[in-house]
């Protein structure tokens, strides 16, 4: 099996690569996602993206027009819900990180490979949090000022 035959594999040598990177790459080659899986994720995103950018900017939505509240307990704090801004780039996160996560659970394959590729992209998810940066969280730039 080639290195050059996986789809998400960069344009390297398999020279240029760790031989820890090797077995991982080599180990997605040939992985799928279930048919159909990867169609639907992108029409519900589609519509989802849609409806609150729609919200975003006063346009009717269909949907009672009022954008539900956030749940998860990173952006529940009245600071996200306050802000305009750093709503929306919470519920963009929310939005992105389930399509992100349905495409994992889509994959088919090995379990142990599954699992990683799951594991891999729970990371990615968490790491990218909003929350986890200064600049688009209001709660730690509040925090900041008031303690100078």
């Amino acid at each position: 099996m080639s290195i050059a035959s996986n789809p998400f594999m960069p344009d390297l040598s398999a020279d240029q690569l760790t031989p820890i990177m090797r077995d991982a790459w080599a180990s997605m080659a040939g992985l799928k996602v279930k048919p159909g899986a990867a169609a639907a994720v992108q029409s519900d995103y589609l519509k989802r993206v849609t409806e609150l950018w729609n919200q975003q900017v006063g346009m009717p939505t269909g949907a009672g027009d009022k954008s539900a509240p956030i749940t998860d307990r990173r952006f529940s704090g009245e600071a996200w819900q306050k802000n305009p801004a750093a709503s929306f780039a919470a519920q963009m996160y929310l939005l992105n990180a389930g399509a992100l996560l349905q495409l994992a659970d889509a994959v088919e394959g090995e379990d142990k490979t599954r699992n990683r590729i799951k594991f891999a992209v729970q990371q990615f998810v968490d790491a990218t949090s909003p929350a986890n940066f200064l600049a688009l969280n209001p709660e730690a730039q509040q925090k900041a000022l008031s303690t100078q």
